[in-house]
């Protein structure tokens, strides 16, 4: 079992817990009976361990999973500002969290208003303030506002999720089996005529 000494070797948290992470925005996740709930620094439990599933806090959120097998998220006083009516979410970053509606993704607001509606295949971390997404086998990019800025027009290949990430201002795209580079603004830089390439350095 689980528990937090001081420097002095003094027991400042018992030793009944199966798990404490590390502390992250002043809490920490704590398991007991197979159960999640959250610790602050002074080793004070915020929320008892009651959700099948918690995860670290980000930018005054902390993604917890009831009994009903859905996500939703809490704030740093143990209450719940976003249902758990997700089938999967992810951390917030810069006011935007990415979550799963059956098996499509979206994105919504640390308010919980939609940003994106889950209607995606795939949607990509932001690079260069763009995000690939994907949508029955072809891939766009949308901006943090969820404005589709480069339109769903390229062919989806399991390896442009990550490589398709901007870098240096261009993104790798595939037409027709062959690939090339666009930039930020779409317009293509590299005719896709090449079997592979790799990044510029």
């Amino acid at each position: 079992l689980c528990g937090i000494i001081s420097t002095l070797d003094q027991v400042i948290v018992p030793f009944e817990y199966q798990e404490i992470t590390n502390f992250s925005q002043g809490m920490a996740v704590i398991e007991k009976g197979n159960k999640y709930g959250y610790m602050n620094m002074l080793g004070e439990e915020v929320l008892a361990p009651k959700y099948q599933d918690a995860g670290d806090f980000s930018e005054g959120l902390g993604y917890i999973q009831g009994i009903n097998g859905k996500y939703g998220f809490l704030n740093v006083v143990g209450e719940v500002v976003i249902p758990c009516k997700y089938d999967w979410v992810s951390r917030f970053k810069q006011g935007i969290a990415k979550v799963k509606v059956g098996q499509e993704f979206g994105f919504i607001t640390p308010k919980d208003d939609t940003i994106l509606p889950c209607e995606y295949d795939v949607i990509a971390d932001f690079t260069d303030s763009l995000a690939l997404v994907a949508q029955g086998g072809k891939i766009g990019y949308i901006n943090r506002k969820g404005d589709m800025r480069i339109p769903l027009k390229y062919d989806y290949a399991l390896d442009l999720v990550s490589d398709g990430a901007f870098k240096n201002g261009l993104a790798k795209i595939q037409l027709h089996k062959k690939r090339g580079f666009i930039d930020a603004k779409g317009k293509i830089v590299i005719y896709p005529r090449y079997n592979d390439l790799l990044d510029f350095s």
